[in-house]
């Protein structure tokens, strides 16, 4: 029984992460896509994503 459930949590462990990178891509590009100043985001005190405006860039919002 041990066998099967590692067998169970080594299947569900990288479609996890799978899906956790697939939702970080997918902020990231409408994060950049809306042209956002900064984006931060954070799971249980981990940085996941965090994206910064590149030095020297203005924000569209600061005219």
């Amino acid at each position: 029984m041990s066998c099967a459930l590692a067998l169970v949590f080594g299947i569900a462990g990288p479609s996890q992460a799978a899906t956790r990178a697939e939702a970080l891509a997918a902020i990231e590009r409408n994060a950049r896509g809306a042209h956002s100043d900064a984006v931060l985001v954070m799971h249980d005190r981990e940085t996941l994503l965090e994206l910064k405006p590149a030095a020297g860039a203005r924000s569209p919002r600061a005219d």
